[in-house]
């Protein structure tokens, strides 16, 4: 059994992506929390307070996975504004999932479930969007 789970860490595709769900429990955390404090606190509608908890979890995002989930055989990803530009592009295809979800399902379950619900839907988008657009590494360093 343990050395089945040490393969299975030693498989580079599953070791990012649970580093990146691991990121991805504090990035959810930012977000619910940003959210529930705009929205249910301040009253802000949902999909302003949605926008603005995209962004501060997004920014986040970018820095504990650069320096955690993608870094290179030296221990870091170098940070730059283009990388972080490509990285919030590519998720704002999976903002735009969660914002539909959370708008669709908000009469049913209520603001908070339904936000918990549209983090499910993004997390393989975003997982593999990153992966193959943003820390890809060049074809040299592969081989």
């Amino acid at each position: 059994m343990i050395g089945k789970l040490k393969a299975l860490l030693a498989n580079t595709h599953f070791r990012g992506a649970v580093l990146f769900a691991t990121v991805g429990v504090f990035n959810a955390l930012t977000d619910v929390g940003v959210f529930a404090f705009l929205h249910l606190t301040l009253g802000l509608g949902a999909v302003l307070s949605n926008t603005i908890a995209f962004l501060a979890s997004n920014i986040q995002s970018y820095l504990l996975n650069s320096a955690i989930t993608f870094r290179d055989e030296n221990g870091r990803q170098p940070l730059s504004l283009r990388r972080y530009l490509k990285f919030a592009a590519l998720h704002i295809f999976g903002f735009g999932v969660a914002t539909a979800v959370l708008v669709l399902l908000k009469p049913y379950i209520g603001p908070i479930g339904a936000k918990l619900v549209s983090l499910v839907f993004v997390f393989v988008t975003n997982y593999t969007l990153s992966a193959i657009f943003v820390f890809r590494k060049p074809a040299a360093e592969k081989a």
